[in-house]
């Protein structure tokens, strides 16, 4: 049978029913040929081949009768290299040995010997279907590497040399004992040709570490990065580099940080010590001017929710507005056909569901957020966090009239953000690994993933055509209530400065899954076709309104953008989608965050 009808046909595998993510952790050296597609439509994957080079190498393990220092060296456990190529590296790795197998008695001494194996572009490699190339290579260069014994390996070894510069065999150890010991004896240690294009070594030529993408940083949602090709600490091709790319790609799947030391060289701030001063800093600040200032630029997506799925995500002590109660319908039925039907009459009230109650979705980039005395400087982070509107006090007569809003999911991409968010507001912000790309995010964490996409679509407006945005202003101008590690309640509030909107439609897709779902979801959100009407409204008892999601992007500070969407009922086509930009004419404003 030729080879040809071996091979099996393609087949398509299906993310969550085949696999969930992917690593890839094969060498960089084979991307042109497995990653071809990724290379051709994506700079980043480009620029990362173009830059990072690799070469083929040569190999040659040898085991030893005596150890390394009755072979003439002065201490145990070199490591050498810049010697004669190929093999110009040289190293004592004898420590292996106790975790070999061998029949008795054992080797006392192994080394390993390696060198670079210079592509000639006159000659380069044949097509992967000349199957003959890599044994040829194997046979070509066990000869040079022989000749490199004969000729060179006294100089590292004094006692490998006999007589007349021969070369003493019977030193090199042997499991089936060749008698009497001769150059057969080099045909039993492991030579090795690395030639495949998965197996050639990675170099760290200027320029290239830039170039390098993070374990968990692909640019596609779920494919992880492993190797010695990935940007750590080392940025060099050894088997400590391939270690902590493939714990950070762990860590990146399940949304939580490994600690390692010298992790990165792309975060050079050690955590959480080195803020520990910041942190007292900012204590104090928070204690005399609790303000902080800083730039937001985010979309929103406003859904409705079932009140039951809310109520459970709110703390002790607080609970959903109760909604306006909905007016009896008295239905009258008429039974048999007499004249005096009229007079019987059955009078039942139609039940009428529980209405849900809405829920924020923000997804931001935060920049130069700080401490209000500071005029500038300040973190840049993204944050995602799901907001509950409408939300009072159980048990506080005085507060009973106040309407807040509750955060019970907030995940930010900063450790410092988190730190500061948990202990002075009482936030309840998570760590998280989020990624932006233009107008898309994408979130892993211990707790779940979101995954988003948002399109700018349709001419701008004025934001006093958009009734539905005001009420949104409403909500959004809410305080914001969280819980102190103590137990206690505590109260901030965010200014915005949403004057001078203008409006813009806009489309895209959310997908939901835990905490912020109950189960798995996919939002698709259209955009607008005209402005809603001045009886468009935010109201959840409003029969044209029975399912919302809103995009929104605002700016803290001078500029502000925001894309907000409305959807109709599940049973009718969407209803509006828009987005708003607006400036701050009062500059730079306070808020507790």
């Amino acid at each position: 049978m030729d080879e040809v009808a071996r091979v099996a046909p393609p087949r398509k595998l299906l993310r969550g029913r085949d696999f969930d993510d992917v690593v890839l952790g094969i060498g960089i050296g084979a991307f042109c040929t497995i990653c071809s597609d990724l290379i051709c439509h994506t700079p980043g994957w480009r620029e990362m081949v173009d830059a990072i080079k690799t070469t083929a190498t040569v190999a040659f393990q040898a085991w030893t009768n005596v150890g390394m220092r009755e072979l003439g060296c002065k201490q145990d456990r070199t490591a050498l290299s810049g010697f004669v190529l190929p093999l110009d590296t040289w190293a004592d790795l004898s420590l292996m040995l106790p975790l070999e197998k061998w029949p008795h008695p054992p080797p006392k001494g192994l080394a390993y010997f390696v060198g670079s194996l210079v592509d000639d572009p006159l000659n380069p490699p044949p097509p992967f279907c000349k199957h003959s190339y890599p044994a040829r290579m194997l046979a070509r260069q066990r000869r040079r590497m022989l000749h490199w014994v004969e000729s060179n390996l006294h100089f590292l070894w004094p006692g490998i040399e006999g007589p007349g510069h021969a070369i003493r065999w019977e030193q090199f150890f042997d499991y089936r004992a060749y008698s009497p010991p001769t150059r057969r004896r080099f045909f039993a240690q492991y030579p090795r040709v690395n030639i495949n294009p998965s197996d050639r070594y990675v170099l760290s030529v200027p320029g290239s570490v830039f170039k390098r993408m993070e374990a968990g940083k692909s640019g596609v949602d779920n494919l992880f990065l492993a190797g010695d090709w990935v940007r750590t600490g080392i940025n060099a091709g050894c088997i400590e580099a391939s270690v902590m790319a493939g714990r950070a790609a762990a860590a990146a799947i399940a949304g939580v940080d490994i600690a390692m030391p010298n992790a990165n060289d792309f975060d050079d701030v050690s955590l959480p010590t080195a803020l520990l001063p910041a942190l007292d800093l900012l204590r104090k600040v928070a204690t005399n001017a609790v303000a902080g200032t800083g730039e937001i630029e985010a979309f929103c997506v406003v859904q409705q929710r079932p009140r039951c799925e809310l109520e459970k995500m709110l703390p002790d002590g607080l609970t959903l507005l109760e909604p306006p109660a909905p007016h009896s319908t008295i239905k009258t039925a008429h039974h048999g056909a007499s004249s005096d039907a009229e007079g019987k009459t059955e009078k039942t009230p139609e039940i009428i569901p529980e209405p849900p109650h809405h829920v924020v979705l923000i997804f931001a980039r935060q920049r130069n957020v700080r401490p209000g005395p500071l005029p500038f400087g300040g973190a840049h982070y993204l944050e995602i966090a799901q907001l509950i509107p409408d939300v009072i006090h159980k048990n506080a007569p005085s507060l009973q009239n106040v309407l807040f809003s509750y955060m019970p999911q907030l995940f930010v991409s900063s450790l410092a953000a988190t730190l500061i968010g948990q202990n002075f507001y009482g936030f309840n912000k998570q760590v998280a690994r989020i990624q932006d790309d233009n107008d898309s995010f994408s979130m892993r964490s211990s707790s779940g993933t979101i995954r988003t996409w948002f399109e700018r679509d349709g001419v701008p407006g004025g934001i006093d055509s958009y009734l539905v945005i005001k009420q949104l202003r409403d909500k959004l101008d809410q305080p914001l209530v969280g819980v102190q590690p103590d137990g206690n309640f505590i109260y901030s509030m965010l200014k915005y400065g949403l004057g001078g909107a203008v409006v813009q439609p806009i489309k895209g897709k959310v997908a939901l899954s835990s905490p912020f779902a109950h189960k798995a979801e996919e939002i698709e959100l259209a955009p607008i076709s005209k402005p809603p009407q001045k009886d468009d409204s935010w109201d959840s008892g409003s029969s044209r309104l029975g399912r919302s999601a809103c995009p929104s992007t605002f700016r803290r500070g001078s500029r502000v953008r925001a894309q907000e969407i409305w959807r109709g009922p599940p049973a009718s086509t969407a209803r509006h989608c828009w987005a708003v930009s607006w400036y701050d004419a009062d500059g730079r404003e306070a808020w507790r965050h």
